[in-house]
């Protein structure tokens, strides 16, 4: 099943005690200054940082935007929600614009939300970027759509467990921890290994190098799945619980068929899992058309 986030993670941003701690300089009324390093519990304002570090939960503004020249780092335990739905009808959403140029990494149990689209129940579509990548080793969860990203993506472990149960931030929301990369571009390698949570999906990404889905273990039938994706290297599945390249006909359907296959695109290989097209029908065999 395709995952969106409830608007009621918007609503724990705008209802929550939101707070900004930023050091060594204050920030201050005029957001076009450098800030220096960030740190971040509750929210951060419009404005030019240094670093980003977060600390529990820290949610983006509803505008303006986010430029960081160095790394954000997201510590065992906290989420940044950079961008989110909007809590009802006329609110603000999440829609600030984030710049990253030092990379993105996640710490154990850790959460990394960026970018802002229809796919993620956003009524505007956001356009930020990561310099450097994302690494996220033993994180909770990582959901990142309509970004463009300069480097590789690493996500190794973590999710929870192999599990639908909400969990660490997500309890918030009643929902569980998913792991899902839609609509970005990716300059470099995409590599997801080891992950055991409730559902994985990668789509409509534009990879110019090797997508690798590894060992990965989740607890909803209808994960993984690896939707008409633009692979330029090769597409590499191997040892996972079950790998899809269709999605269910009517979005919210309680039985996985019908489906609508979604092929990928890829100009290297195929191997593993992933050389031909996951079954059309209910215990039908792969094939025949690539995955």
């Amino acid at each position: 099943m395709r995952r969106t986030l409830p608007s009621l993670l918007a609503a724990a941003a705008l209802a929550g005690s939101l707070t900004l701690v930023v050091a060594p300089s204050a920030l201050g009324a005029e957001t076009s200054r450098l800030a220096g390093p960030a740190t971040c519990s509750g929210s951060i304002s419009p404005g030019h940082y240094t670093s980003l570090v977060v600390k529990g939960v820290c949610f983006g503004p509803a505008k303006g935007l986010v430029s960081v020249s160095g790394r954000v780092t997201v510590a065992a335990g906290a989420a940044l929600l950079g961008n989110y739905p909007s809590p009802k009808k006329g609110a603000p959403e999440g829609d600030a614009t984030w710049r990253i140029g030092g990379g993105v990494t996640v710490a154990s149990g850790g959460t990394f939300i960026m970018g802002c689209e229809a796919a993620f129940g956003c009524q505007l579509t956001t356009s930020d970027a990561i310099d450097g990548g994302i690494t996220a080793r033993d994180a909770l969860s990582v959901i990142v759509h309509a970004t463009a990203i300069q480097g590789r993506v690493f996500v190794s472990g973590g999710g929870g467990g192999e599990k639908c149960v909400p969990t660490g931030v997500f309890k918030m929301i009643g929902q569980p921890p998913y792991t899902d990369f839609e609509d970005n571009t990716v300059k470099g390698n995409l590599r997801v290994s080891d992950l055991a949570s409730c559902w994985l999906g990668i789509a409509r990404d534009a990879v110019d190098g090797n997508v690798t889905i590894a060992k990965d273990q989740l607890a909803d039938p209808d994960a993984i799945e690896i939707l008409s994706n633009a692979i330029v290297g090769s597409l590499r599945c191997t040892a996972n619980s079950r790998v899809w390249d269709s999605a269910e006909a009517s979005f919210g359907q309680t039985s996985l068929y019908p489906r609508i296959a979604e092929p990928n695109s890829v100009v290297g290989d195929r191997l593993g899992q992933c050389v031909l097209a996951s079954p059309a029908t209910e215990g039908g065999q792969p094939g025949p058309g690539p995955f």
